[in-house]
């Protein structure tokens, strides 16, 4: 299991943002934010989680600085590119 990033870790940015291994990393969350991507809710984030995890296998665990979820998984910003603007 990795390390579950938090705002203390060095890699820390900002809420939802993360520098590992020279690379960005966003929550969908964080990443949709930024962008004005609408339907940036729980339940839509989740299924489009999966969605980018199925051919997505590098993230990281994270614990976001606010609210009931224990971790979010935070991938790399050209992967969630590559979902949201094909």
């Amino acid at each position: 299991m990795k390390e579950v990033l938090t705002k203390k870790n060095k890699e820390y940015v900002s809420n939802g943002v993360y520098e590992f291994n020279n690379e960005l990393y966003a929550t969908i969350w964080r990443y949709k934010k930024e962008r004005k991507i609408d339907d940036n809710t729980m339940k839509s984030n989740q299924n489009e989680g999966r969605a980018v995890k199925e051919y997505c296998s590098d993230f990281v665990p994270t614990k976001p600085d606010f609210g009931h979820q224990k971790t979010v998984l935070a991938y790399p910003v050209k992967e969630l590119n590559k979902y949201y603007l094909n």
